[in-house]
C-alpha cells in the first residue's frame, strides 16, 4: 500500500515544479514581449483592449501584483489572450472565484485590471 502513496508524492512534486516554470515563463513574456492588445473572450462576448487600456491590463498581471492562487477549476469566466500584433503571446484563464491560471501556475491578483 506504500507504493500508491509514493507515486502520489512524486506526481504532486512534479506539478509544483511545472507551476514554477510556468510562473517564470509568464514573467518573461510580460517583460520581454511587446503586448499591444488584450482579447477577453467569454462564452457570450469578446472584448478587445488596445493602447493604454491594454498596457494597464498587462501591468496588472505583473509579479508584484500577484498572490498565490488555487487551481480550483471553478467556473471559467474569461480567456485572456495577450497579443503582439497578430501573434498570441500568451493565453490565461480567469475563473469566477478570482483565480487565474497560466499553464500549471495558479494565482490571484491584489488589484484587478
Amino acid at each position: 500500500m506504500r507504493y500508491p502513496i509514493a507515486l502520489l508524492v512524486l506526481v504532486l512534486a512534479g506539478c509544483g515544479r511545472q507551476a514554477d516554470a510556468d510562473r517564470a515563463r509568464l514573467d518573461t513574456l510580460l517583460t520581454n514581449r511587446p503586448i499591444d492588445s488584450v482579447i477577453l473572450t467569454s462564452l457570450r462576448t469578446t472584448n478587445v483592449l488596445t493602447g493604454p487600456a491594454a498596457w494597464k491590463y498587462v501591468e496588472a498581471l505583473s509579479a508584484t501584483n500577484r498572490l498565490k492562487g488555487f487551481s480550483s477549476k471553478a467556473q471559467l469566466d474569461v480567456w485572456v489572450s495577450l497579443m503582439s500584433g497578430t501573434n498570441q503571446v500568451a493565453q490565461l484563464s480567469r475563473y469566477d472565484t478570482g483565480d487565474w491560471e497560466f499553464g500549471d501556475f495558479a494565482f490571484r491578483l491584489r488589484s484587478s485590471p
